[in-house]
């Protein structure tokens, strides 16, 4: 292992050949020992010294490079190794200082084309070989890494498109459904304000016909009470025949006023009756209401039949009535 006290009188020596000449090459020499050493600000500082006399000197650019390179500043390195193939394209220590760092920086297409012109200006140089074996592994690694994102990436951009056909046509699918319900809301109000509209025309003529019905009846007790009341006129006015023998005042006056009394009570129970079956028809009629057309019409038919009856068995009774008292009379 390389010491300083190996170099120590070497160091002395080249030291005082600087100091007694600043621009001669001692400077290179005194760089490569701190070099060795590993004594790289050292190396640094005494070729920058040096390159202020001799700026193009490419030896001392080399042992600069290398100084930069071996501290781990790869930029710095690079700019100084970069200026010596400028002016030497061919200096195989500069190519090969930027083949090795161009690949540790994993810049590998960069150190391929140093190590090919390193192997076309020197095929036997075996560092080369070796290296540019590893070179080319790392790019088909990179070449596939890149064919697989690449695949992913495809297979993203389809999923998305496909992602993106299906929002679209479940948005369509939404916009058809929301069209829909709106359409049928709308045609369920219309049609609830139809049967609104038919069901207060049902009541209006289901009221009308009442009205009439209450109407007919109550004209048709009017001219029953009209009626009665002139047959009732009538009988009182009907002299009394010949065949029966004349009765006392008392008597004639106790028999019309009996026969008054039943026949307004009889004109009485057949008004209460009437009037009870009036009263049960109204009631069936407005319970009639709130069932269906073809029901209603049906009891209205069976009501009228039912009054019209009532009305026959009236007049019969009636009928019936004259000539109890008729016959009573005579």
């Amino acid at each position: 292992m390389t010491s300083y006290g190996d170099y120590e009188d070497k160091i002395k020596e080249l030291m005082e050949k600087i100091a007694s000449d600043p621009e001669s090459r001692a400077f290179i020499d005194l760089g490569n020992i701190y070099l060795k050493l590993e004594m790289y600000d050292e190396t640094i500082e005494i070729i920058k010294e040096g390159l202020k006399y001799q700026p193009d000197n490419m030896s001392a650019l080399v042992v600069l490079g290398r100084a930069y390179k071996n501290k781990g500043n790869y930029n710095e390195a690079s700019n100084i190794f970069s200026r010596v193939i400028e002016k030497d394209n061919q200096n195989l220590i500069a190519l090969l200082a930027l083949a090795e760092m161009k690949f540790r920086q994993g810049d590998y297409e960069e150190s391929h084309k140093y190590y090919d012109s390193i192997l076309f200006l020197d095929p036997s140089n075996q560092e080369a070989k070796n290296q540019i074996v590893k070179v080319k592994e790392k790019i088909e690694q990179i070449e596939k890494q890149r064919a697989r994102q690449s695949t992913e990436i495809e297979d993203e951009d389809e999923g998305e498109d496909i992602s993106e056909e299906d929002e679209v046509k479940e948005e369509e699918e939404k916009q058809k459904i929301d069209q829909f319900i709106l359409q049928h809301s709308k045609n369920v109000i219309d049609f609830d304000e139809e049967e609104e509209e038919e069901e207060e025309t049902r009541d209006a003529s289901h009221e009308t016909r009442d009205e009439e019905k209450m109407q007919d009846s109550s004209s048709k007790l009017q001219e029953e009470e009209t009626e009665n009341a002139e047959r009732k006129t009538e009988n009182e006015e009907e002299p009394a025949t010949s065949d029966q023998p004349p009765a006392t005042g008392d008597e004639d006056k106790t028999q019309e006023e009996e026969k008054t009394a039943t026949s307004d009570q009889t004109e009485d129970t057949h008004d209460a009756t009437r009037m009870t079956e009036n009263d049960e028809d109204k009631e069936e009629t407005r319970d009639a209401r709130h069932e269906t057309r073809d029901e209603e019409d049906t009891e209205n038919k069976e009501v009228a039949s039912s009054k019209s009856q009532v009305t026959s068995e009236d007049k019969t009774e009636n009928e019936e009535t004259e000539i109890q008292d008729t016959s009573s009379k005579l």
